[in-house]
């Protein structure tokens, strides 16, 4: 409970930082200070025999101090504030607040309710194989999470300050670097689900067509960029809140009626269609709400760089017949088709002078 409450204040110190536009004390403290210093502790403890008493305190202590630095990274920014007459608009606060709780908890549910309605229609080794299916999957747009923590502040004060260009130019930005960073990983998990699950032992090999159903749904995902972050940052907490209510329904009503039918096949269509219809309604949403659409020139660019990669993977597939080789050959011929032909097309000047700006606001700001 302790380390929950460090957790909750961590984030929302963490948070708080991002007003003064800068992600340094958000990224370095949430996603590299507080998990290696976790993976640090627990590893030491489980070295030198203090078993689960010792993990348990690893875990207390990493999250307390990440909890010391974010207080410190929010008082040295406060400080900079002129003093004024605190105002408490506890109607506002308490408002926005129950909508994001809401909403954080729609997006939580759609996160585990395939594997709660698993666990109740179809057997233990099924929820085992399909949360090994979906874990390999969602770290191929683990991508999302650092760019859109990135760009989120500087989309906020590009809305608050009228500046639609910047925002739709941020926007296409965000999708672009999003699409070309995860296509790679897109392409492997279509052309070698077998192989790759088969990593974890053979068993897993049998939920090689649902990682390719997940693996689809997730590529909607990322095509549609920060659409979510965006209705977020630019004040529609209720439309967003109203999408994730809405998809965790549908989820459920999917999951409840496909897993009977195709067990975790289901499962992974019900999640891929939800995530799928969700991001779709979300770019027509922003679109009408703000003006703006997240595909560009650099998307297509990183497209077509991603089926020629898919062309040079299913080559290396035919050919190989050793599973372990086609794994270690397809990643490196993947790697180097795609980052190649990415090479040859370029980004455009655009992309590269708005991320230099986002950087250097970042930067000013720390």
């Amino acid at each position: 409970m302790l380390t929950g409450l460090a957790a909750a204040f961590t984030g929302a110190a963490r948070s708080a930082t991002q007003g003064w536009r800068t992600q340094r004390p958000f990224t370095m403290i949430g996603r590299v200070y507080e998990p290696i210093t976790r993976l640090a502790l627990t590893a030491a403890a489980l070295l030198t025999g203090a078993g689960i008493n010792g993990a348990f305190w690893a875990l207390a202590i990493a999250a307390w101090s990440a909890s010391l630095l974010a207080a410190r990274a929010l008082y040295l920014r406060l400080r900079t504030v002129p003093r004024a007459v605190p105002v408490y608009g506890i109607r506002a606060l308490f408002s926005f607040s129950m909508v994001s709780w809401v909403s954080s908890l729609a997006s939580t549910g759609l996160i585990w309710a395939d594997t709660l309605i698993l666990a109740a229609l179809a057997t233990n080794r099924d929820v085992g194989v399909y949360n090994v299916s979906t874990r390999l999957v969602t770290m191929a747009v683990f991508v999302m999470a650092p760019i859109n923590a990135a760009f989120g502040p500087s989309i906020a004060h590009l809305h608050h300050t009228g500046d639609t260009q910047g925002l739709s130019s941020s926007y296409k930005a965000a999708t672009g670097w999003i699409v070309r960073l995860s296509l790679p990983a897109f392409v492997l998990l279509m052309v070698f689900p077998q192989d790759l699950l088969g990593l974890f032992g053979n068993e897993f090999r049998t939920a090689a067509m649902v990682t390719s159903v997940l693996a689809v749904g997730q590529l909607v995902n990322a095509a549609t960029g920060p659409c979510g972050t965006l209705l977020n940052m630019s004040g529609k907490v209720a439309v967003n809140m109203a999408d994730n209510v809405g998809v965790l329904a549908l989820n459920v009503g999917l999951n409840l009626w496909l897993i009977p039918q195709f067990g975790i096949l289901g499962a992974g269509i019900a999640w891929s269609l939800s995530l799928a219809c969700v991001n779709v309604l979300r770019v027509l949403q922003v679109r009408k709400l703000l003006g703006v659409l997240p595909f560009s020139t650099d998307t297509v660019k990183g497209l077509v760089a991603g089926f020629l990669t898919l062309a040079a993977a299913i080559g290396v597939r035919s050919v190989i017949g050793s599973a372990n080789a086609r794994v270690v050959i397809g990643v490196c011929a993947a790697l180097i088709v795609y980052f190649g032909v990415t090479a040859a097309l370029r980004i455009s000047s655009e992309d590269r002078a708005l991320l230099s700006a986002v950087v250097g606001r970042g930067r000013q700001a720390a």
